[in-house]
């Protein structure tokens, strides 16, 4: 009787063992544990960075949370893949001038996938505004190198290029607020693009 049932269920059993393979592990990260606190007038964009480095080669989607409160960049953020900046009421400020990415997703020839940025504020400076809040630099006319990248619930403020996107499959940018900003967006050689609600 018991090798008859184990028989009958066997089919059931390997489906579900199938369909689980299927699933995408999560893994959630709070920017405070890694020495990043908010409104303490410090740099965080080291410990960012630090943190993004550590978990890069973790399988899975990797789900980084940012608490309450304005956040100071003192560098350039690269992103890894597979990776989702979560705010909560955040603002991001960039302490230094110049000509340069908040967030950068990759340059010349660089793959990034299965990227998401959702409920931050971005705020530059009215008398210094040479920031790009997110930007990936690839540009070949013939080749994709990313994809899967979404910027939905966020707000760009005070910036001179608010999204520069090259090269990438399957870009969503939804749900943002767009202001006093000289360029929102910037596309060359992409496909797949979804722009709603902002």
């Amino acid at each position: 009787m018991k090798k008859l049932f184990l028989f009958l269920c066997l089919p059931f059993l390997m489906m579900c063992c199938k369909s689980n393979k299927l699933l995408v592990e999560e893994y959630t990260y709070f920017l405070k544990d890694y020495g990043a606190m908010a409104n303490d007038n410090i740099d965080d964009s080291k410990a960012l960075s630090n943190l993004l480095l550590a978990i890069d080669k973790t399988s899975g989607i990797k789900k980084v949370i940012f608490e309450n409160g304005t956040y100071l960049f003192n560098q350039q953020i690269t992103l890894i893949s597979n990776i989702e900046l979560i705010g909560n009421n955040t603002t991001i400020k960039p302490k230094t001038n110049g000509d340069s990415f908040i967030f950068f997703s990759g340059d010349y020839g660089s793959k990034k996938e299965n990227i998401k940025i959702s409920g931050i504020t971005i705020l530059g400076s009215t008398s210094q505004r040479k920031f790009i809040a997110f930007g990936i630099k690839n540009f070949d006319k013939e080749k994709i190198y990313n994809k899967n990248i979404k910027i939905e619930g966020c707000t760009f403020k005070n910036l001179e290029h608010c999204i520069i996107v090259n090269n990438t499959d399957s870009l969503i940018i939804d749900n943002n607020i767009f202001e006093n900003c000289s360029n929102v967006f910037i596309s060359l050689n992409n496909e797949n693009i979804v722009i709603s609600k902002n």
